[in-house]
């Protein structure tokens, strides 16, 4: 397959864009990935010890992280997806280098100063379809400053497969350690200022959905009637885990310990300082979107409405992922409801219920150019895979690590 037009990072800006959830279950939403670019792959290694052990907010951090320094160094309108403890970032192959250097830092930083190890990779998208999987893109408008890419196909899982299984793992690592980034501050962007954020009505819901067919067209169909089905017990609006009314910036320097060990690894005054001026901008921040005030090119109003807008939180990438905040009637509803399609083997999934939720942001400028990731709280979606795995087993579907590598699903 030849590469479609594409004028390097503006691939996704090329996609149609569509603003509805629920047509992005339609196929025909889809384009082919550029055969010669890679899927990079990064994912915090045992990251259920560390989440268990009450690390999960270092764990998102460190996940990320990865996509700030991938999007610093090569361009930042790449086809991307955030998974809590890792992502997988589409880029053009001629950035392999930058790559490479900035998630060797990336590496480097999460061992010293986060004790956490993460893998990283990147597998050619010909290689791929070479083994009989793809990967196709979709670009969903949050607003008309930011776009999402979605993923159908099982490429990424395919390549995520390829990345940790020790077997073929060699041929797509890039560990190369010692080189140094070209940039001041691969990681700009990245920040975690946000307090946990509670549920309104009752459950905040991380939610993985994997349809058991190997058909495409089919995945999809069954991802849409979810979504109809979570319309229908809540609406597009109350399902939003981010409310004006219960997102809050830390205040505390204590409480900014992650986003500050990311920037200055070693311990000491400089981190304390860090941790202390960040503090001042979330105080002063959290005054000017409580009245309503702007300052320099910060609007309090506009800026507080556009995240509620802008937060990432639910996407498709070959699976459903969700984190939604429910009533608990409507939780139950929507589990037996799956329940019922996992009894009839038309999909597996997996829960993970928790008070709050966690969010953390990518912002390169405050009158537009920002996201904000959702995971729940807890490890929402590191459980919610657990739970997924062992319905998996149940079923006899297998796991993705023990697929052939040349199987079509």
């Amino acid at each position: 397959m030849s590469d479609p037009p594409d004028a390097g990072n503006a691939f996704l800006d090329a996609l149609p864009a569509c603003d509805d959830f629920f047509e992005l279950t339609d196929p025909a939403q889809y384009r082919p990935a550029p055969d010669r670019w890679l899927v990079v792959v990064t994912d915090v290694i045992d990251s259920t010890a560390s989440i268990a052990a009450g690390r999960y907010a270092d764990v998102n951090v460190v996940g990320g992280a990865s996509i700030a320094a991938i999007l610093n160094a090569c361009g930042r309108r790449l086809p991307y997806t955030f998974g809590g403890d890792g992502a997988m970032v589409l880029v053009p192959r001629e950035t392999r280098g930058q790559v490479t250097e900035v998630l060797n830092e990336l590496v480097r930083v999460a061992r010293e100063a986060f004790d956490l190890e993460v893998r990283i990779g990147a597998v050619p998208v010909e290689d791929l379809r070479d083994l009989g999987h793809d990967v196709r893109v979709a670009r969903y408008a949050l607003s008309e400053h930011v776009s999402l890419a979605f993923f159908a196909g099982d490429g990424l899982e395919a390549a995520s497969r390829l990345i940790k299984d020790p077997r073929t793992a060699p041929a797509y690592t890039l560990s190369r350690p010692g080189l140094q980034p070209d940039l001041e501050e691969p990681f700009e962007g990245l920040h975690c200022r946000w307090q946990p954020i509670p549920s309104r009505h009752g459950e905040m819901v991380s939610l993985l959905v994997r349809s058991t067919s190997k058909d495409t067209v089919e995945q999809l169909r069954t991802y849409g009637a979810i979504v109809v089905k979570l319309r229908r017990l809540a609406g597009d609006a109350d399902l939003r885990p981010v409310s004006e009314d219960t997102a809050h910036l830390k205040k505390r320097p204590a409480d900014l310990d992650s986003e500050a060990r990311l920037y200055v690894p070693e311990d000491g005054f400089g981190r304390s300082m860090f941790k202390a001026k960040v503090a001042t901008v979330t105080s002063v921040g959290s005054l000017l979107m409580a009245r309503g005030w702007s300052a320099g090119d910060f609007d309090g109003a506009s800026y507080r409405r556009a995240v509620v807008k802008q937060s990432d939180f639910r996407k498709i990438d070959g699976t459903l992922r969700m984190v939604v905040d429910l009533t608990h009637g409507a939780r139950a509803e929507l589990e037996d409801f799956l329940e019922s399609r996992y009894l009839a083997g038309e999909l597996v999934y997996g829960f993970h219920s928790s008070s709050h939720a966690l969010m953390t942001c990518l912002i390169w400028d405050y009158e537009g150019d920002h996201v904000h990731f959702i995971d729940g709280a807890g490890g929402g979606y590191a459980r919610a895979t657990a739970d997924l795995r062992r319905r998996m087993a149940e079923l006899g579907v297998p796991d993705s690590s023990s697929y052939p590598l040349t199987e079509s699903r």
